[in-house]
Parts: C-alpha cells; structure tokens; sequence
C-alpha cells in the first residue's frame, strides 16, 4: 500500500502495529508497520529498494524505545538516514493522530531526531555527565556503536559528538 508513497516523499515511517499504520497511512503518510515483531535485514533491504531514509515512530514506553534502538541499528548498518520520532508519553502514532492531527503529527516528523542523536540522549539521561564514573559508562555504553556505523566519516563524527558529551578527548 505505501510503496508510491515511499518513493514519492523518499522516506518511510516504521511504525509497530496494525492501528498505528492504519492511522498514519489515512493521514497520508508513508508508513510501514512491523507488526508487533522483530524487524529483519531482508525487510529492511526491502525498504531500502524505495528509499534511503526512515523515520521510526514507536510507542514512547520502554518496549517501544528498546525497538526504536535496535531497528535503527539494522537501518543505519545498511546505510540509511535514520530518525527517531518522539511522542508524548502514552501516546503511540495513532492515539496522537486521533487527538492532535495529521499536521501536528506531521511536526513531529519534521522536528524528528537523527537516531545517533536520538540514541546519545536517551543513553545521557541513565548516566550522570558531571561525574567521571557517569561519563565512563556513557562511554563504554556507547561506544560499541562505532563499529557498526558502515561510513567512515559517520563513525569520525560520532566519536566526535560522543566525546563532546562525556567532556573527553576523542
């Protein structure tokens, strides 16, 4: 059903159920659903075939946010741009449509999160940055990603980013 849509807008919006897609895609967007199950490399190159970017939209409870990370791991290994868009608590894309709109979910969209971005935010808010030991562990949770970031000049700007954060050298 999405696929003109992808190849129009040059994006995809991962969403996780059947209501989330129902409601994203009759707002007009151009949304694919997991379903409730473990994203795939095979679905993933599937979408690859009608775009390069994708903007996640899951449910902002810890299940959700946990998905979020690990989708945007296989999409980023096969070089997508990546986004995270974040909702308010309890609100998944379809109660947030329903309640705020197309446009207001169109915003969120818009002000969407680079997932590296989305990623170092989420993993500062567990580690306390103004102690050693917090910014160690930021450092030691993080950095594993490097090595699955496919482009060399994303990982530099990674690590980049990574130590500006836990105030250390590169």
């Amino acid at each position: 059903l999405s696929k003109a849509g992808i190849r129009q807008k040059g994006f995809g919006i991962l969403v996780e159920g059947y209501f989330d897609f129902g409601q994203v895609y009759q707002a007009g967007f151009p949304v694919v659903a997991s379903c409730g199950t473990a994203l795939t490399p095979q679905q993933v190159q599937q979408l690859h075939r009608f775009a390069s970017k994708v903007v996640l939209s899951f449910d902002p409870d810890t299940a959700g946010q946990g998905a979020a990370a690990k989708s945007s791991e296989l999409f980023v290994a096969d070089g997508f741009d990546v986004n995270v868009a974040e909702l308010p608590t309890g609100q998944d894309p379809d109660v947030f449509i329903r309640s705020q709109g197309a446009s207001g979910y169109g915003e969120r969209l818009k002000h969407s999160k680079p997932y590296l971005e989305y990623l170092l935010d989420r993993v500062a808010m567990v580690h306390n940055l103004r102690t050693s030991e917090g910014r160690a562990r930021f450092v030691d949770e993080v950095l594993p990603i490097v090595g699955r970031i496919p482009d060399r000049t994303r990982q530099e700007l990674f690590v980049k980013e990574v130590a500006a954060r836990a105030l250390v050298s590169e």
